[in-house]
Parts: structure tokens; sequence; C-alpha cells
């Protein structure tokens, strides 16, 4: 049932689908099933009863069990305390993770009069086989579309910013991996430019010595028939 072209759910099916598996719900889900065990033991410490002192006649005594009892209920509360404490470091710690992400400004490419999308090897400052990530965006009237070139296994590879699976949020380099914004996953190099699950899509071009070449149309068509609600998305073709 998750084949994004699965034959038996229409487009206005898969967008309510979505929903339910959108970052917002997925965020809130795991807190609340993160944070309720330590709310539910913290309420049935709250509602423990206060020991019957009736029988007993002086008050010091009975103001002593009172306490006491107190004071045990303030121990007990110390464990989901300081375990809401720790995941809410956690939760902190996933929403600004220290890891820094390589992630360049798209660079503006246009093609040439037949069509063709031409990337040197070196531009300037600019190495492609230099083993980062150079990010580019096209753009033919309204539509826009971003993709990268990296050096991985000694060779080229082009692919979209984006997979087929997950919204066109787009990706950053760490050591050794790439990170799908979107769903966080972490891809290793050696696999960007194989089709499947979060791997960038890959898009059809030639090399040679001096650089890439890839047909603009082709670019548009694959995004638009492999990027998943790219109407929705700011940067996605019109």
């Amino acid at each position: 049932m998750l084949i994004p072209d699965h034959p038996f759910f229409r487009t206005d099916v898969w967008d309510y689908i979505g929903m339910f598996f959108s970052n917002s719900v997925g965020f809130w889900g795991g807190l609340i099933i993160w944070f309720i065990p330590s709310a539910l033991i913290a309420i049935a410490v709250f509602r423990q009863p206060l020991p019957s002192v009736a029988h007993v006649r002086q008050a010091a005594t009975r103001r002593k069990l009172i306490a006491g009892h107190l004071r045990e209920r303030r121990c007990l509360l110390f464990f989901p305390f300081f375990a809401t404490i720790l995941m809410a470091v956690a939760v902190y710690e996933s929403g600004h993770p220290s890891v820094e992400y390589w992630d360049p400004k798209p660079i503006a490419v246009k093609a040439d009069g037949a069509g063709t999308i031409h990337i040197p090897v070196k531009d300037g400052e600019t190495d492609l086989k230099d083993g980062k990530l150079h990010k580019y965006i096209f753009l033919q009237g309204a539509k826009k579309v971003r993709f990268f070139v990296l050096y991985r296994s000694d060779e080229l590879t082009v692919v979209l910013d984006a997979c087929s699976i997950c919204q066109p949020e787009g990706y950053g380099q760490s050591e050794g991996t790439v990170i799908c914004y979107y769903c966080k996953t972490l891809i290793p190099l050696e696999t960007v430019g194989k089709p499947g699950g979060c791997n960038p899509v890959p898009v059809s071009f030639t090399a040679d010595a001096g650089g890439v070449h890839l047909s603009a149309v082709s670019l548009i068509n694959t995004w638009n028939e492999q990027v998943q609600s790219a109407k929705k998305v700011p940067g996605g073709p019109e």
C-alpha cells in the first residue's frame, strides 16, 4: 500500500494518507509515546492516598507519618521527572543536531540552443571531483528543478535534489553520507545515483573530460514523474 503508484489509490486519496506520514504527525506522535509513560507514573504516584492516621492519638506522630509519606512520594516522583528531563534533552538535540551538513546554495544553470545543460568539471573555484555535492537549479518559465552532481566511487553522478518518496526538501552531505532533510534518512555516498528507497532520483546524463551534459527536457520530465507533491512544495515545477 505504500508503493507511490499503487493501482487502487487515486492521487487525492494519497494526499490524505500522506497526512498521517508527515513530519508533524511523526514528531508529535513520537512525543506522546515517549512522555505518556512518565506522565502516567507521576499521576499514579500523586493519586496514592495518604495513610490513615485516625487511630494515632498523638498529633506529632500523625504529622510525622504524613510527612514520611509525602517524602516517599517525592522520592518516587524523581524517577519520572528525571526520565522526562532526559527525553526533553533528547528531543531538543534531535531538533538541533550538532552535525553540520554541507549544503551549498544551488547555482542557476541554463540550457543551450539544443536543450542541453553543460556543467564543466572545473569552473573557477568549483571542482566537481572534490568529493562534495554541488547543487544546481534549472529554471524554465515557472518550472524549477533542483539537482546535484557528486563525485563518488571514482565517477561523477547526477541526481535530483529529491527522492520519489519524501517531499523534496533536499539533501545535505556529512562524512560518508548524505541526509534526506525530510525523513532524516542517512544514505551512504556509494549508493547515491542508484534508484530506490530514499536515494536521490538518478538523472540521465553523459560525462566526458570536460564535464557532464544532460537534457533539460529529460530533467524536467524526471522531476515531474518521480518527485512526490512537487506542485505543493516551493521550488517544485508548477
